[in-house]
């Protein structure tokens, strides 16, 4: 928060536009007044409540043997009782058009976050998601690090996240600009969206993104972390996969098929902005008709 009180994190102020009323759109770490307002008897309540044998997972990766593995771990949690984990509270929130909301701040930089409400985790659209990020974000190659920092000097970098839940998801393009450049900045970023909309990615492009991702799938063998994530996030959400499998599934993946989830995910009904920082007097009029714009003409592109 800044020095009026207010919320600055764009990740936070860009959860709540997407996942109104609902602990999603709520910061991790809480409000002010929640955390002063938390007894030993809430944390030790909330603590039964989710901690529970049925919500856990052991992983161990590394140079160990297996038997010695298990064995420690029956010694030390075989007595672990508790309730069954709480049930979960789905999303059902929606919108029909752009959302944004513009914070201001005494920071030099505008900080900017566009969010577009995305798809569970379990979807066949996520790997065609991941693929997406690294067209727009992936490096230097990228196409927004290309023409945002390369070709226009308006950021140090650009980078895009991936959030996927049970029910939901969302796809988010973050970057730090001058006040200046805000327009400009939001311009080239829907521009480049338009691209990926309107036109199939080439051949070349494509097999360059893939490669990247392989060679990451690789690394991942040789970090005892990528490994813990991968097994125990897939046990506690019972999708377990393999190096090879999501290697073959991005194999899969082709240029329509991305063009077809781009046109999906990028729906101007999915989009939310966040900017805050020290933008310009008239800016949030300037890009509240960006986003109608874009409204208009994406109807177009696609029917």
């Amino acid at each position: 928060i800044n020095e009026r009180g207010e919320e600055i994190n764009t990740h936070n102020l860009s959860s709540r536009l997407l996942w109104p009323d609902h602990p999603l759109g709520a910061p991790t770490i809480g409000y002010l007044n929640t955390i002063a307002n938390f007894t030993e008897e809430d944390l030790r309540g909330h603590l039964k409540s989710h901690y529970v044998p049925s919500n856990a997972v052991i992983v161990v990766a590394g140079d160990v043997t297996p038997n010695a593995a298990f064995a420690a771990a029956e010694e030390a949690f075989a007595l672990w009782q508790g309730p069954s984990s709480s049930p979960t509270t789905f999303v059902s929130a929606a919108q029909s058009g752009p959302q944004s909301v513009f914070v201001e701040d005494s920071d030099s930089q505008v900080h900017l976050q566009i969010a577009f409400r995305g798809f569970a985790r379990a979807d066949r659209r996520i790997m065609a998601l991941r693929l997406l990020r690294r067209v727009l974000c992936g490096g230097g190659s990228s196409r927004l690090h290309l023409s945002l920092r390369e070709r226009l000097g308006m950021v140090y970098s650009v980078d895009a996240s991936i959030s996927a839940y049970e029910e939901t998801g969302a796809f988010a393009i973050e970057l730090s600009t001058a006040p200046d450049n805000l327009l400009r900045t939001i311009e080239e970023t829907i521009k480049e969206i338009k691209l990926l909309v309107t036109e199939p990615i080439g051949s070349v492009e494509l097999q360059r993104i893939k490669q990247g991702y392989f060679y990451d799938l690789e690394y991942s063998r040789d970090s005892t972390y990528e490994m813990q994530v991968r097994y125990g996030w897939g046990e506690l959400m019972e999708m377990v996969r393999d190096v090879e499998e999501d290697k073959a599934e991005a194999e899969g993946v082709d240029s329509e098929f991305l063009k077809m989830v781009a046109r999906e995910l990028f729906a101007p009904e999915n989009v939310n902005l966040v900017a805050v920082g020290s933008w310009k007097k008239g800016d949030r009029k300037k890009v509240a008709k960006l986003l109608d714009d874009y409204e208009r003409d994406f109807s177009l592109i696609t029917s």
